[in-house]
This record gives structure tokens, sequence and C-alpha cells, in this order.
């Protein structure tokens, strides 16, 4: 998920036979554009923040549990999941049918199917009208088709009440590759990066625009989100700010990684769940209104 050291690469390695079948898991790229976390680290109190997260999948695994990783997610109801909008289309921008993903709860290891391991079908998929593969508005909506049972692994996480708090060190977290073109992290990987003013980031990324935030790491960009990473979370002060949306050459290249503003877009967010809300209340009413006719006319 970050770009870290060969030492971090070699530890995982001998971590398992298991784990070292991950290196064959190809990229998803746009050029020098990767969908990505590098140079990161695994903290037990930050750990608690996986309790939250998601992983996205393709529809089956290739080889093993976990393989199919694509991105991240972040549970903000008992049927939503809020991700990057990247991760929910195909590169000529058409939305995926929601039967192509699954999304898996109640894990921190990415190939590790444990008693809290929950994979979810996905019965809605939305992508913000305004997104553009160039990372304007990267920001969708996943709609489970069952209910999330919540459980110690498996928690709601509250959406902002506020702007975003500039200037603070705040954590990303995914199951990203762990270094440009390297294997993707088994465990969930964390790197703390310091959130820039609007001012500064027009300035310091090309893709910038109105709804993103940027981030690096104390003015180095060797820590970054990477392959994987993007869809998963921006904590601030232990709050849920942003979705990890683009970064340049996987901390390979002097620019800060980009992040979609999750209080920008809340009104857009809170306007698609309640209008579902409203479609599975009429749905509901019009069945019941067709059984009461059913029975009217059968007695």
């Amino acid at each position: 998920m970050f770009s870290v050291n060969i030492y971090l690469y070699v530890f995982v390695l001998l971590q398992s036979s298991q784990l070292s079948k991950a290196f064959i898991v190809n990229s998803t790229s746009d050029g020098d554009y990767k969908f990505l976390v590098a140079g990161g680290q695994r903290t037990p109190g930050v750990q608690n923040y996986t309790r939250f997260m998601v992983s996205l999948r393709q529809r089956t695994a290739t080889k093993y549990f976990g393989d199919n990783h694509y991105c991240a997610g972040v549970i903000i109801s008992y049927r939503w999941i809020v991700t990057a909008a990247q991760c929910m289309v195909y590169p000529s921008k058409i939305p995926r049918r929601p039967r192509t993903i699954i999304v898996v709860i109640g894990t921190a290891n990415r190939i590790m199917h444990s008693n809290t391991t929950r994979l979810m079908a996905v019965d809605r998929v939305v992508v913000n009208r305004n997104f553009t593969l160039h990372s304007t508005h990267d920001i969708g909506l996943l709609r489970l088709k069952s209910r999330i049972t919540l459980n110690a692994r498996v928690q709601i996480m509250p959406l902002p009440t506020g702007p975003p708090p500039y200037g603070e060190v705040c954590i990303v977290l995914g199951w990203g590759r762990i270094y440009y073109g390297g294997p993707y992290a088994g465990s969930v990987s964390h790197v703390g990066l310091q959130l820039f003013t609007e001012e500064h980031c027009k300035k310091a990324h090309p893709r910038y625009s109105p709804g993103d935030l940027c981030a690096s790491y104390q003015g180095r960009f060797d820590h970054d989100p990477c392959t994987g990473d993007a869809g998963g979370p921006l904590v601030c002060r232990g709050k849920f700010v942003a979705v990890v949306s683009w970064t340049l050459g996987c901390g390979r290249k002097e620019t800060p990684s980009l992040y979609t503003d999750i209080y920008y877009n809340l009104k857009w967010i809170k306007s698609v769940m309640a209008g579902q809300s409203r479609l599975s209340v009429l749905k509901e009413l019009k069945i019941l209104i067709l059984i009461y006719f059913v029975l009217l006319y059968s007695s």
C-alpha cells in the first residue's frame, strides 16, 4: 500500500508462502497514474480503523482468497459503502455491473478468511455524475443487497460534520502495493500524511480540482498511496475526512497524493442514500397493495 524499503518486502515474503503468491497480481494504471499506499506501517491502535474498511474484489479469486482485491471502501451505513468512482467504472467510464463486485467486510488481512469475514453482494452502483477519469469528483456509492451485521470487527464510520482540518497529520490506510510494482499488503498498512490547504494543492498537483484534498509525508513523497489503495479512508483526528483518489508514480514523484473530500460531497451522499430509501419504501408499498387486491378478489 505504501512505498516501503526492501526490508519490509523481505519480511512480508517470509511471513507465508501463501502471501508470496500476491506478487503475481497485475497493476491497474492510467499511464503514470496509479490507483494506489507505500512506505507504510502496521500499528495495533490504528488497526482499529479496519473495522470500517471493506475490500472491493472482482467476482471470483484466481488462485487464493484475496488475490482479486483491487480497491478499498468505507462502511457508512448498514447498506452503503463509499469508495472512489474509479473503482466502480471500466476504463471507458461505463459503470461496473453490481454482480461483478464483491464487498468483503470483517477482515483486516486481505488473504485470510476469518470467522468475522463476510462476502456481500452489491445491489446498486452509483457513480457521481460529474466524475471524470482525470480525477474530478472521484467518489461513488455501493448499495449492498443485504444489511451488514455489526460486530467487533465490523462497524459504521460516522460521516464528517465539518470541513477538513488543514495542516493536520492524518492517516491513510489500505491493502495496496507496499512499493511501486511490489506485492499487495496482506494486513492493512497505514502512513501519516500532512493535509495541505486548497491554495497549496492547486499549485502542487496538476490534477487538482474543487472537492479534492492533497497530502504528503513531511515534505517527502516516498510514503504515499499505491495500487489497490483507491477508495480507502483518510482519517484526521479520528474522523473520516476523505477517500484515496490519485497519486503520481506511487510515491516516486514529488507531487502530493489526491483525496476526495467527504464533507464537500456530503449533500450528494445523503441525497443518494435518501433517494434509495424512498424507492425501497414505495416498492414495499406497491407489494402490499398488490397482496391486498389479490386477497380481496380471491375471497
